[in-house]
């Protein structure tokens, strides 16, 4: 619960790091910005 506070309230460096919940983040983070993705395409 801490780190999906975390990703929602806090700025990037008070990210809990070794969270599953941030590294799945993280993970969906860098391919959508790698892809360019737009919100129509990730519907």
């Amino acid at each position: 619960m801490e780190a999906f506070y975390a990703l929602l309230y806090k700025s990037r460096e008070q990210y809990i790091k070794e969270s599953n919940v941030t590294r799945n983040y993280d993970f969906f983070y860098d391919r959508v910005i790698r892809f360019g993705l737009t919100i129509d395409e990730l519907f």
